[in-house]
């Protein structure tokens, strides 16, 4: 499976991005915005190995997804609500298949992502594990 990270906090992007890639039902993690240049899920402060991002910023979301042959769009929705009108729906209709995907750290915030056209919403307790345990097990039930 291919996931793209779009609308994500840098620090959680890098660590959910580092947590995703041990998986071994994911075949590829790419971002679209440029990852923080010293980023180190480690702690090590080093030069994070994708200083920029995979996919070069668009202006709107299909675009990404197009560059990236994605099969999930994990999004932040604590960061990327409330999405511009029409950008899912313009997402769903040219990458019908592409599953979307919402992690927040606020359950109450469901209602909203499903009516904006999120497939799965993702309650998380805020930290990189969390969002990838909850993605693993929707993943098994889901898609």
């Amino acid at each position: 499976m291919r996931i793209l990270l779009s609308e994500m906090a840098p620090a959680l992007r890098a660590q959910v991005r580092y947590a995703l890639e041990r998986e071994p039902w994911v075949s590829a993690v790419l971002s679209d915005t440029p990852e923080p240049a010293f980023d180190d899920p480690g702690g090590a402060y080093e030069p994070y190995p994708a200083a920029v991002g995979d996919i070069a910023p668009a202006t709107d979301l299909t675009s990404r997804v197009g560059a990236a042959g994605a099969d999930l769009l994990l999004l932040d929705w604590d960061v990327a609500a409330p999405m511009p009108g029409g950008a899912l729906e313009s997402l769903k209709a040219s990458f019908p298949r592409v599953q979307v995907a919402a992690l927040s750290a606020r359950p109450e915030e469901r209602a909203a992502a499903l009516t904006a056209g999120v497939d799965l919403f993702l309650a998380t307790d805020g930290t990189a594990a969390g969002a990838v345990e909850a993605l693993r097990a929707s993943v098994r039930h889901n898609l």
